[in-house]
């Protein structure tokens, strides 16, 4: 099918008319002429308007997820488009075109392609709210006001302020918040060789957290506890950075963060001992030499395959921790996750994904209405809860939620993840949320990146071998 639901401008453009001719006509003609041409080319001009709408009120809503929602089934979410794109007819009768092709954080496509009036642009994207200011300015995001409530009796504190964006005097909401995300610190082990005691508790700061792994290792245990993480890339190192500048400098100090040079030898200090807990004896580090960054099976691997060791990473990420370790015939158990302490404070740098609309698509106001619908139907509390519990998967693959976050304080306190142990210590950790910026960190990371390398000593080098 054409998937276009653009309202596509048309010009008309007549051929003046040449002197020669208009002699021949007198001046009561050449008006009735006129007159006669113009109103046939409104007609003209309002029935393929007409007609343009009609199609564009025919055509299924074409909808972007997030793409990096964990594919536990290896199948490129298909289950899961199949499922949000099958309740949605079933529930409002309406067919929907669900993809999760798009990448969400490549602004130039975004800006030029994504979100804008050609045919293979997209109604309705989610997207991560760190570019929301500069799809803002780019023109390509429609309002929100006077569409929906987000407000903190539903969603999260860091969601609400995430959505909001205010380009000169006054803010906007530009988008309604799906899932949140942030970096947990998690402690795994082999359910049949267990610790004898974990590790980590809710520390207050990052000596207190130092101390107690290097008394861990310290201790005659079987093996050194080790890190697994990805300290490389042009989006984990700077936000791993911001993360600690909160913990130093307070709730407030995220923009300062990413705005001032980074120059503190204390807090890299910090980072530094941080990240050298992933050595290995041999030297190397694949948290901090692309490693893992490059190859994230790997370092799924590397957790799975040990008996007990530390994963900083997204709490998805656990999922498919324990997912592979039960496909490999082993029964991992995560003993705690907490947010991690960084400097002499203990905040934790929180993510938004939204979805958002299309300001191109939203000037068809049958197609308006199908948005809002849908955007309903997609944050609603059901849909929510069957994303984030993989209710859409397979029963064979289906044997641990993908420990997504929803920003809906009522999942919380459903029945069915009220029973979740790990549910409940991501929502303590949630605690000490402090929401990431939503502007103007996506022109500034690489410098960010340039500058914490460098301090930190992260030449490039060659990748870890692993076994």
């Amino acid at each position: 099918p054409d998937h276009n639901s653009s309202l596509v401008p048309i010009t008309f453009l007549t051929r003046p008319l040449g002197t020669r001719y208009i002699a021949a006509f007198s001046q009561f003609s050449l008006i009735g002429l006129l007159q006669l041409k113009y109103q046939g080319s409104c007609r003209k001009k309002h029935d393929l308007r007409a007609h343009t709408l009609a199609m564009s009120s025919q055509q299924p809503l074409r909808v972007s997820i997030f793409p990096y929602i964990p594919d536990l089934a290896n199948d490129e979410l298909s289950c899961l488009k199949k499922f949000i794109s099958s309740e949605f007819q079933r529930q409002c009768g309406v067919p929907v075109l669900v993809e999760s092709e798009a990448d969400p954080y490549d602004l130039k496509k975004l800006q030029s392609s994504y979100l804008t009036a050609g045919e293979n642009a997209y109604d309705i994207m989610e997207v991560d709210t760190v570019l929301l200011g500069e799809l803002v300015k780019a023109g390509c995001l429609q309002t929100l006001d006077e569409s929906f409530q987000v407000s903190e009796k539903d969603f999260t504190s860091n969601a609400v302020q995430s959505v909001r964006y205010s380009p000169k005097l006054k803010d906007h909401l530009y988008g309604v918040p799906t899932l949140q995300c942030a970096s947990f610190l998690m402690e795994l082990a082999d359910v049949d060789r267990p610790p004898e005691n974990p590790l980590l508790k809710d520390w207050h700061s990052f000596k207190e957290l130092k101390k107690a792994i290097d008394q861990a290792n310290a201790s005659g245990s079987r093996h050194r506890l080790l890190l697994a993480g990805d300290f490389r890339g042009s989006w984990t190192l700077p936000m791993f950075y911001l993360d600690a500048y909160i913990d130093k400098h307070g709730k407030d100090s995220v923009q300062e963060g990413v705005d001032s040079p980074v120059a503190d030898p204390q807090l890299i200090e910090n980072l530094k001992e941080f990240t050298d807990f992933g050595e290995l004896q041999d030297g190397s580090n694949p948290d901090t030499d692309g490693t893992f960054h490059n190859h994230h099976s790997k370092m799924v691997k590397e957790v799975v395959q040990s008996e007990h060791i530390l994963m900083y990473a997204y709490s998805e990420n656990m999922g498919e921790v324990l997912l592979r370790a039960t496909e490999n015939g082993k029964k991992m158990s995560t003993l705690s996750i907490i947010s991690p302490p960084l400097d002499d404070s203990n905040n934790l740098l929180t993510y938004t994904d939204a979805v958002v609309v299309n300001k191109h698509k939203f000037s068809d106001p049958k197609r308006a209405e199908l948005i809002k619908k849908f955007i309903k139907f997609y944050t609603s509390l059901p849909i929510r809860k069957s994303i984030a519990l993989g209710e859409d998967l397979p029963r064979s693959v289906n044997v641990y939620p993908r420990y997504v976050l929803p920003v809906l304080k009522s999942f919380y306190s459903h029945e069915d993840v009220e029973k979740d142990q790990y549910y409940k210590q991501f929502h303590a950790a949630l605690q000490h949320s402090v929401p990431a910026p939503n502007h103007d960190i996506y022109g500034k990371r690489i410098s960010l990146q340039k500058q914490l390398k460098e301090a930190l000593g992260l030449k490039q080098a060659a990748h870890t071998q692993l076994k």
